[in-house]
């Protein structure tokens, strides 16, 4: 679909005949995740509460649906590699998240473990590097105020 008809469809969100809207959110959403950065660049631009909201809702549904996507795939092609579809699933959340940057961060903490751990160390100095490479060198951090929180506090460089 072409950027104008993106834009003209965008534009229809703010009419008040309930019809429309949902004919226009629809037509976006089956778009797919290429039309994000124009519902975004949108949401940024708009004042209108009322347009925001849909344009986040229409977001959402796209993500959630490539997730699901995503995840059907890979269930659907063995899913053997578990780091896979979690990448996947945390996609609905970070939708920037792309499984080569976690593979790549994974793979500098373990060889980082691989240096530091030998079988002639205790299990609690084992520990005490594990804590040291993730904590300290890797930047991790718990989150206190919400246990529970799927949101991470790490840089991915």
């Amino acid at each position: 679909m072409e950027n104008n008809e993106i834009k003209a469809l965008i534009s229809l969100l703010d009419d008040t005949d309930t019809i429309v809207v949902d004919a226009v959110s629809s037509n976006l959403m089956n778009q797919g995740p290429s039309v994000i950065p124009d519902l975004e660049m949108a949401w940024e631009l708009s004042t209108s509460e009322l347009i925001q909201e849909r344009l986040e809702n229409v977001i959402q549904h796209i993500q959630f649906k490539s997730a699901k996507n995503n995840l059907y795939q890979w269930l659907k092609e063995d899913a053997g590699y578990l780091l896979e579809g979690a990448v996947y699933l945390a996609q609905f959340q970070f939708p920037n998240l792309q499984l080569k940057t976690i593979e790549a961060e994974i793979e500098k903490i373990r060889k980082d473990v691989w240096l530091e751990i030998n079988s002639n160390l205790t299990a609690l100095e084992k520990v005490k590097i594990l804590n040291y490479i993730i904590f300290e060198l890797h930047k991790f951090k718990r989150n206190n105020a919400n246990f529970y929180s799927p949101r991470i506090h790490i840089s991915i460089r």
